[in-house]
């Protein structure tokens, strides 16, 4: 049991510090590739010397860091085309991106290039309960062991919370806070004040909307408390002050409704509802850019990418010796196609970054020139690669002994160190 609960901590940990939000096609995996990867792993260390680690918490942080750093960058590159079709997928508009902003998913059909109008009527919101304004630091309840249940749509939970003698309002009310935030079932619990020096509990539900069956995303209530009643009612917590609300718009003139901001349009649109339409006003119009437009865009895309992670690698680096040979490398790749991208008006700037500059990008864009931005992207996705496999390569460390050349064997000790970094020297 104990094991399970410095596991369960290990993970948040990784989790929570380094893993970015989201997902690409770079995140999902045949067999074959997965075993490709650990191939890769095994024969990494089947021919590196024998080496001692350095165990430093900066290391580690080096390791899992520039390891996500690579994983983030990969996903941009695919996220405009990846592989052989790097740089063209097509990009969406939005004429009012206050209203509507939208996102290509398509295939590239012909059909999928007609454009779509959307009108905006009602956003989704989600429920949001107000508790009572008490006076922060008047005494609070009775001491004791109180507790009460929040109901969501598929499942019930039981909160219990204990107050001592002399606590206040405000002391309880934080300890609720955390207790619900800390529990992650899908509210967010915040206290706010009023000029009267008095606070209260506000919690919203995550999700948006409601279904056809039920009226509240959650409800919260003490009768049939386990422990001591009352808290539910004098703080105020099962007083629901705005109800969750559908998303109401029309598609080209037809109405629809869903429980969220966020939807996709026939497989070709990932549309997101920013702001409500003027009763009068004419509907957004969301459709695909011109091709010219779209790889401007890809590019811009593909450069943000690459200096984000110059940027965020160069603060995990500057902490280790090694870890400037990794900004080295990398900064040879820019080198070695500056004056291709010069030619398109992708400059290379003193701290390695790259800067666009649109009006050359267009004039001088063209199937030939495209080529360097194609090969220089394709050269990033072969190094995140190698840095996802082999992170350890930068980092520094000691070599006790070199291998037999020919006649050396893959040691399964030395590939689990890349599970090992995971947990930050657990293994």
């Amino acid at each position: 049991m104990a094991n399970n609960l410095v596991l369960a901590q290990i993970y948040d940990q990784y989790l929570t510090t380094y893993s970015p939000q989201g997902t690409s096609a770079a995140d999902t995996h045949k067999k074959s590739e997965l075993r490709g990867v650990y191939n890769s792993i095994v024969k990494i260390n089947k021919e590196s010397p024998w080496v001692l680690q350095d165990r430093s918490v900066e290391t580690r942080d080096f390791a899992v860091g520039v390891k996500e750093q690579a994983r983030e960058l990969k996903n941009t590159i695919y996220s405009v085309g990846g592989g052989d079709d790097v740089l063209q997928k097509k990009a969406a508009f939005s004429e009012n991106e206050g209203i509507v902003t939208a996102e290509y998913i398509g295939n590239g059909a012909e059909d999928e290039t007609q454009a779509i109008e959307i009108k905006v009527n009602a956003l989704a919101s989600p429920q949001v309960n107000l508790g009572a304004f008490l006076t922060s630091e008047e005494p609070t309840l009775p001491a004791g062991t109180y507790s009460f249940d929040i109901n969501l749509p598929d499942m019930s939970y039981e909160f219990q919370f204990g107050i001592a003698e002399g606590e206040s309002n405000k002391d309880v009310q934080e300890r609720i806070v955390r207790l619900i935030n800390n529990t992650n079932i899908g509210l967010q619990a915040n206290i706010i004040g009023d000029d009267k020096s008095r606070s209260a509990i506000r919690i919203a539900s995550v999700s948006t909307g409601i279904s056809d069956d039920r009226e509240l995303n959650f409800s919260i209530n003490d009768s049939n408390s386990a422990k001591r009643k009352g808290a539910v009612d004098y703080f105020g917590l099962n007083y629901t002050a705005v109800m969750p609300k559908n998303a109401e718009f029309e598609v080209n003139g037809k109405p629809q409704v869903t429980n969220s901001n966020i939807f996709t349009i026939d497989k070709t649109f990932a549309v997101t509802l920013k702001g409500v339409s003027e009763p009068d006003s004419e509907p957004v119009k969301v459709g695909v850019k011109t091709d010219l437009e779209s790889m401007a865009d890809n590019i811009h895309t593909l450069v943000d990418g690459y200096n984000t992670f110059i940027k965020n690698t160069e603060t995990f680096a500057n902490a280790l010796s090694r870890g400037r040979k990794l900004m080295t490398d990398i900064h040879k790749l820019s080198v070695y196609y500056k004056e291709d991208l010069n030619t398109l008006g992708i400059s290379t700037n003193d701290d390695g970054t790259l800067t666009v500059n649109d009006k050359t990008l267009r004039e001088s864009a063209s199937e030939d020139s495209l080529k360097a931005v194609k090969n220089f992207a394709g050269s990033l996705l072969r190094k995140t690669n190698q840095i996802s496999i082999n992170p350890m390569e930068y980092v520094d460390k000691t070599v006790v002994a070199y291998k037999n050349p020919g006649k050396s064997f893959a040691s399964p000790y030395n590939t689990s160190q890349y599970s090992g970094m995971i947990f930050q020297g657990y293994c």
